[in-house]
């Protein structure tokens, strides 16, 4: 038996026995071993999906560059260097400050990178862990909204997603960048139903910079999940919710703006043309 069809028998029965050890616990109505064995199953396909010792055609090649070129000037996303001849600045493909994705992804993927070395599993762990605890993520949303079962299914099917495992084994467009972008929206969307009886200052705040968070990993993106909590704050706190929206927008433009600000005044050629890139599907 060759190598790759070991590591196929590998995969199939690992498959099999961490889906009948799940389903076994929850028949026992042990939801708990029952999930661990659930989050054992996404990290384990997910890191043999990874197990590929070459980058992926497209994102993840742009985004494995500038991730290495963070680890000599973090503060300058670069695609190619300077001293290259005809880069252009609106082409994303062929550029040298590389503003196509904000950073925050990149400064992860380069902290693993030096920690595991400049290659495949130093790129790719970040979003298996990542891709794994939303997982996670997934049960604990649907244990709030419905109830421990159904979270238990709804993480099931997470685990097993072909469209999830694809992005975070790096095998389908904006990979690694998407991983940690989903994984901040379900941590704020938890963060919020979780404390939503009893909201304080103290959980916009949170609220807030987890949501700058997820804006320092996808741009305009991040504004979608402000139409998750702008309706929900004001059916809760009716004529009351102008303050905890403006808490929650100062704390997000706390953690967002300074990004902006530093792009703003250290590039701005390239910051202006990012920008109208960035708005042109609108207009």
């Amino acid at each position: 038996m060759n190598n790759l069809n070991t590591f196929l028998l590998i995969k199939i029965l690992g498959f099999i026995f961490f889906i009948l050890v799940s389903f076994y616990f929850y028949k026992k109505n042990k939801i708990s071993i029952s999930l661990f064995f659930l989050l054992l199953l996404g990290f384990f396909l997910r890191a043999c999906l990874a197990y590929q010792f070459e980058l992926n055609i497209w994102d993840e090649q742009f985004h494995a560059l500038v991730s290495k070129n963070m680890l000599i000037n973090p503060l300058k996303p670069t695609l190619y260097p300077a001293s290259i001849p005809f880069l252009d600045p609106s082409n994303w493909t062929f550029c040298n400050l590389w503003l196509s994705k904000p950073p925050l992804t990149f400064w992860v993927i380069a902290l693993s990178l030096k920690t595991f070395g400049i290659n495949e599993i130093g790129l790719r762990l970040p979003s298996i862990l990542f891709g794994s605890a939303c997982i996670y993520l997934t049960f604990k949303i649907g244990v709030l909204l419905f109830n421990q079962k159904i979270g238990l299914l709804a993480a099931f099917f997470h685990a097993i997603n072909g469209i999830f495992l694809e992005v975070n084994s790096g095998k389908m467009s904006a990979d690694h960048v998407d991983t940690l972008f989903l994984f901040l929206c379900e941590l704020t969307i938890f963060y919020f139903l979780k404390n939503m009886i009893s909201l304080t200052k103290k959980h916009y705040i949170i609220i807030g910079c987890l949501a700058g968070l997820v804006f320092m990993t996808k741009w305009i993106m991040a504004f979608l999940i402000f139409l998750i909590f702008i309706p929900i704050i004001f059916y809760v706190q009716k004529k009351k919710a102008f303050i905890p929206i403006i808490i929650i927008i100062t704390s997000f433009a706390v953690v967002s703006s300074p990004w902006i600000l530093y792009l703003f005044f250290n590039f701005p050629i390239e910051f202006k043309i990012f920008l109208v890139q960035l708005f042109e599907p609108i207009y």
